[in-house]
C-alpha cells in the first residue's frame, strides 16, 4: 500500500505544471535580488512543446529557449548594474512576471550575513552598505 500512495505521489508531483503557464522555482519571487553584472541563471518548467521568453526591464534582450520532453527549460540572462527596482518578465504564451527585483553588490553578502547572525535582515545588510559604500 506504501508503494501505491508515493507512486501516486509522485504522478501528482510530476503533473501538477502539466497544462499550466510557465512555472519558476519558487525562489525566483518578487523582491529578489541579484548579483549585479553577471550572468544569472533562471529556469523552470512549462509544456514541451512551448517556446520560453525571458525579458527585463533593464535590457531590450530577449532570451528564448526550448523546454526539454519533460519541460523543463534554463537559461542565462545578462543582470543589470546597481539599482532597481526591475522586473524579469518569463513567457510561454501567459506571462509571469517577478516584480521589484534589484541588482546590487549586497546580493551576496546579505545571503552570507544571514547564516553568520540570523539576526541580521535584508533591511539592516542595506542600510549598512549605504553607511558604508
Amino acid at each position: 500500500m506504501k508503494k501505491v500512495i508515493a507512486l501516486f505521489v509522485l504522478a501528482l508531483a510530476g503533473t501538477s505544471w502539466a497544462g499550466a503557464k510557465v512555472t519558476l522555482p519558487s525562489f525566483f519571487s518578487d523582491n529578489m535580488v541579484l548579483q549585479q553584472n553577471c550572468d544569472a541563471a533562471i529556469w523552470g518548467w512549462t509544456d514541451s512543446g512551448k517556446k520560453v521568453t525571458i525579458t527585463t526591464t533593464w535590457s531590450k534582450e530577449k532570451v528564448s529557449v526550448k523546454p526539454d520532453a519533460d519541460g523543463k527549460w534554463s537559461a542565462r540572462i545578462r543582470t543589470a548594474g546597481a539599482g532597481g527596482p526591475y522586473s524579469i518578465t518569463v513567457s510561454d504564451g501567459e506571462k509571469t512576471t517577478i516584480g521589484a527585483s534589484g541588482c546590487g553588490p549586497t546580493a551576496m553578502s546579505m545571503v552570507l550575513a544571514t547564516w553568520a547572525d540570523p539576526a541580521v535582515t535584508p533591511k539592516t545588510e542595506c542600510a549598512w552598505a549605504l553607511a558604508h559604500g
